[in-house]
């Protein structure tokens, strides 16, 4: 099974070779057209999925109110044909879903899309002219070549595999609480208010942040890989102490880099906690107040503790989702700087193909005098 989903698109599928876009977005769209049913598949699981969840909450809420008015020797008579239904939906619908969703994101799409993308950059990057390498780091260029794959795949998947599923879900919990008492959606829409509002805050500082972070990496891996890999010269020629003090800088620069990124993502899940917080103590609090005036039912109240703890586990869920998307492509928008740059050198239109017949290496009027005017 596994095998047949890993073989739906041939990441190695014949293409018009031409110069990628240098836009994140545009360059996203454009390598993954082969991939289009497996999103779209994805998709529709991603609604099912969400669906179901928003679904059980409800029922939870009407289970218990079936609880509280019905006598134990009626409850089976009367709900039996239900509970089996909604057992069989839980127990073999929902996990069916699950796993043929996480099949075609996780085999289908990201395994094959990363090795698409990574061959893509890599055919064109070797297309390039000698001189072209020789004006970059070769190590920083092959650790953008690798990654290309995953920035671009990461952020297609945060959008489809997570920004989509949380979306759906909050939004249809919205629903299910104007379906019961239009009253409940005020706590909600407050507090969906209050998370819009500090997304806009953090995450283009996020952003920022990831893009320097992924830079700093570049730079510092293309320093690592090239000084090795030209360890004879470094040996013979260069000064240990110049050399110290360089990688001090980067790794220096890297350090810098990460405390900042860190210091929002500890920002990030403090607000977080707090928004979480509020949402129980708001959602649940105000149910109970509908509940002691009679307005509410008691199966209410159980949705509404469910409800404000999933929601919280969630939004905690989407906003690293959205702050990876952004990072994805931070990293992104750099290495399309470097993978994305026209050939230096291209062909004429009417070029054809170099046929060589044979060679051979000849030597006439070669001396040596050096600036003699008799010798070898």
């Amino acid at each position: 099974m596994s095998g047949r989903i890993a073989n739906l698109v041939d990441p190695f599928v014949a293409y018009h070779a031409s110069a990628p876009s240098d836009r994140p977005w545009r360059f996203i769209v454009e390598n993954l057209k082969p991939f289009r049913w497996v999103l779209i598949g994805s998709l529709l699981l991603t609604v099912i999925g969400a669906s179901l969840e928003v679904w059980l909450i409800g029922y939870t809420s009407a289970l218990v109110d079936i609880l509280a008015a019905t006598e134990p020797t009626q409850l089976w008579t009367r709900y039996g044909l239900e509970f089996i239904v909604v057992a069989l939906v839980v127990l073999i619908g929902r996990p069916l879903f699950g796993y043929l969703r996480e099949a075609l994101d996780d085999i289908a799409f990201r395994p094959n899309a990363e090795a698409m993308i990574a061959w893509r950059a890599h055919r064109h990057v070797t297309r390039q002219s000698v001189g072209w390498f020789r004006n970059g780091q070769s190590g920083r260029i092959a650790s953008q070549v690798w990654a290309i794959g995953g920035s671009a795949v990461g952020a297609a998947y945060s959008v489809v595999h997570t920004l989509a599923y949380v979306t759906i879900y909050v939004f249809g919990s919205v629903g299910l609480m104007a379906s019961i008492d239009l009253r409940l959606t005020i706590p909600l829409l407050v507090w969906v208010a209050a998370y819009l509002g500090f997304m806009a805050f953090i995450v283009p500082r996020i952003h920022k942040a990831s893009g320097t972070v992924q830079e700093e990496y570049s730079r510092l891996t293309g320093l690592l890989v090239d000084s090795y890999a030209n360890i004879d010269i470094i040996k013979l020629f260069a000064s240990a102490d110049a050399d110290d003090v360089e990688a001090q800088q980067r790794f220096a620069a890297m350090r810098n880099a990460v405390i900042k990124i860190q210091s929002l993502e500890v920002l990030m899940n403090s607000t977080m906690l707090l928004l979480g917080s509020a949402m129980i103590v708001g959602l649940v609090g105000y149910t109970l107040v509908l509940w002691q005036s009679g307005e509410a039912p008691i199966g209410l109240v159980a949705a509404a503790l469910a409800l404000s703890f999933r929601i919280t586990g969630m939004a905690e869920w989407m906003l690293d989702a959205v702050s990876s998307l952004f990072g994805y492509l931070g990293y992104l928008r750099e290495t399309l700087k470097t993978v994305a740059q026209p050939l230096a050198i291209v062909d004429a239109p009417d070029a054809t193909e170099l046929k060589i017949a044979g060679g051979a290496i000849a030597f006439r009027d070669v001396t040596h005098r050096y600036g003699k005017d008799d010798g070898g």
